[in-house]
């Protein structure tokens, strides 16, 4: 089991040279790297609107 951060920009990439590497879970993937990417930033921008309305909405988020 690799330690550590897997960078999502080299999953493409490792489907062709290392097919035993757990990142392949899914027969397609780009659209695998794409949806972790995509969940990601979604996450990222979750956070920042909290962040910006913390202060302004307390009871919003609870």
């Amino acid at each position: 089991m690799p330690t550590g951060h897997r960078d999502i920009s080299t999953c493409s990439e490792e489907a062709e040279f290392e097919p035993q590497r757990p990142c392949i879970v899914s027969q397609d993937i780009n659209t695998l790297c794409k949806d972790v990417t995509k969940e990601t930033s979604r996450r990222h921008q979750l956070d920042k609107v909290v962040e910006l309305t913390q202060g302004k909405f307390p009871l919003l988020i609870s």
